[in-house]
């Protein structure tokens, strides 16, 4: 939460404006609700049913402030994501560090929320125009390609790889 709120105080007023705080589902006694509430009144919390990909269709923009599945979503939906997190709350596999090493050094990865709320702040008026440059779309993609592989024939890469299996076993 402590970084949540020092990202949002970092937030332009505008952009304040505009946030809408996704709670996670399940509260586990965190009383999400009621912190945001105490600590930000003005800021809108959202805690329902709506999945999150329709609400990245009333979106410009998705901030992410853990390591979990839902950059992993937005990325493969090819959707302008900022992710903010400290990085000793989330270990990392050492084959996937050169990854979130390249997230970082184009601006997609943050290790501080006051940056990640400095590049929300400078991108927030098209943000898709900062998204679409060719350096954040190849580190995306690489990641992509690691760990949210989609394909446009998915049937046709299972039927391959299951022929693998089953012939190269005989």
């Amino acid at each position: 939460f402590k970084d949540q709120y020092r990202f949002v105080r970092a937030l332009s007023e505008e952009n304040k404006k505009l946030l809408l705080v996704r709670l996670y589902m399940h509260d586990y006694g965190w009383n999400q609700m009621k912190r945001w509430n105490s600590e930000f009144p003005e800021i809108e919390c959202y805690l329902g049913s709506k999945s999150m990909l329709d609400q990245c269709k009333e979106s410009r923009l998705v901030i992410c402030t853990y390591n979990a599945t839902t950059y992993l979503e937005t990325f493969a939906s090819n959707f302008p994501t900022i992710m903010f997190w400290n990085p000793e709350h989330w270990e990392l596999r050492a084959s996937a560090q050169p990854y979130f090493d390249d997230l970082r050094r184009v601006g997609i990865l943050h290790d501080a929320p006051e940056s990640a709320a400095a590049l929300v702040n400078e991108v927030s008026g098209d943000p898709l125009s900062w998204w679409q440059r060719p350096e954040i779309q190849n580190a995306k993609d690489e990641f992509c390609n690691q760990f949210a592989y989609t394909s446009r024939t998915p049937i046709n890469e299972w039927v391959k790889e299951l022929n693998k299996m089953v012939f190269n076993n005989k």
